[in-house]
């Protein structure tokens, strides 16, 4: 039964919220023996009056400050100055600070909840079209095909740990992750830039290293940017291979059972979900659909991307942050994640549509129609996946009795 004032949880999943507490693992090198040190350290200069979502908020807006010094100073994923390049590193420097102390500060003035981490984990998904936008500029990735393969990487980077634990019951980031080592590179990679130039990722391997002449033509004049691009889609391949077996295995002759974990003691809800492997497979339907959508968007109307490709990837990503919301919050929930039921798949409808009739030439885009569209579809998609995230964290808020940035009393 679902309350009246709140569609999207039911009763019971309220309530299994209110009780839920975060399982996860972190073997990462970088995390153990550099991060996890210099955080807790830094953790201690927040005041306590200030609110851990207060911190996770901040960490957003570093990225999203990182992803506007480049749409300003690098228009069209062009080179940028070489300050940009030192002022984005140290953006994501503080992201990833900040995001990995606002839990360490939410235990420390005693406000850790469900709430803190629906939010820190919504506010990691937000970030993933600026972080494609400004990676892609860096690397002198002209708009194209290859700026969907770099979304489609992240997308799925993000999306299959977190599918894996809602199978599982438990977040598992291994010794080499996206989330620790993978940030940690890209602001070194950010301040590398900011010392040889922008230019420096347009260079032929050929003109870097000395290939030897049976090297294939193809290699031979990739950029560096190139190959660091297939290089990170090589790794992530891996990693989301990785995903899908881990959830086979505890899956696999589960079907009608509830998640399971290597310890059933640290089942996150009494009944989260039902179904096998097969079933599992089902739940990736909504992230096949929203990364085939863009695809095809992408290809019959490839002028968006061409003209606007900071802002049409940070729109085609607001699906991703609807669709990946849901999972999170079914999951804390132990509710069932919907395989088609996602209204924010709506709003592909229009763009579609008209992108293919202009492909066959029934009908002509002009500029402004083009802004029109994207716009809208950027107003729907995001109204959409921010309608559903506030209103959930209002109830869960409720829920568990806090505020969402305000601390309560600090209580040694």
């Amino acid at each position: 039964k679902k309350d009246q004032r709140m569609p999207y949880i039911t009763e019971k999943g309220l309530k299994t919220v209110s009780k839920s507490k975060y399982n996860g693992i972190d073997d990462s090198l970088f995390y153990n023996y550099i991060g996890n040190p210099f955080y807790n350290k830094v953790v201690t200069f927040i005041p306590r009056w200030m609110a851990p979502n207060v911190v996770t908020a901040l960490a957003t807006l570093s990225q999203f400050l990182a992803f506007l010094l480049y749409v300003i100073w690098a228009p069209n994923m062009t080179v940028a100055p070489r300050w940009v390049y030192f002022a984005t590193g140290a953006l994501i420097f503080s992201y990833q600070t900040l995001d990995n102390i606002d839990g360490k500060h939410a235990r420390r003035t005693g406000n850790q909840s469900p709430l803190g981490q629906l939010f820190d984990h919504g506010s990691d998904c937000f970030a993933v079209g600026v972080v494609c936008g400004y990676m892609l500029a860096t690397m002198g990735i002209d708009p194209g095909w290859k700026t969907y393969l770099m979304l489609i990487n992240l997308e799925m980077g993000f999306f299959l740990p977190t599918w894996e634990e809602y199978h599982t019951g438990r977040m598992y980031l291994g010794p080499i992750n996206g989330a620790d080592e993978g940030v940690f590179v890209t602001y070194l990679m950010q301040t590398f830039t900011g010392f040889v130039g922008g230019q420096f990722w347009k260079l032929p391997l050929s003109q870097l290293l000395p290939l030897p002449a049976a090297t294939p033509v193809f290699l031979a004049t990739m950029t560096v940017g190139d190959f660091f691009l297939y290089g990170l889609v090589v790794l992530a391949f891996g990693s989301n291979l990785i995903n899908i077996y881990t959830v086979f295995r505890a899956r696999w002759g589960k079907a009608g059972k509830g998640k399971v974990s290597e310890n059933e003691n640290d089942q996150l809800a009494p009944e989260p979900c039902t179904g096998g492997f097969f079933v599992a497979l089902l739940r990736l339907i909504p992230l096949g659909l929203v990364m085939g959508f863009n695809g095809l968007w992408c290809y019959f109307a490839p002028h968006f991307l061409l003209g606007s490709p900071y802002w049409f990837v940070f729109a085609i990503s607001t699906p991703f942050l609807a669709i990946t919301s849901r999972l999170i919050i079914d999951h804390v929930s132990g509710q069932e994640y919907p395989i088609l039921r996602h209204p924010v798949l709506l709003g592909y409808l229009v763009p579609l549509v008209a992108s293919i009739l202009e492909h066959f030439h029934i009908i002509e885009w002009t500029w402004w129609s083009s802004a029109v569209v994207l716009v809208a579809f950027l107003g729907y998609t995001g109204a959409v996946a921010l309608h559903y995230d506030w209103w959930v964290m209002r109830h869960i808020a409720d829920v568990c009795h806090i505020r969402i940035f305000h601390v309560k009393p600090y209580q040694a």
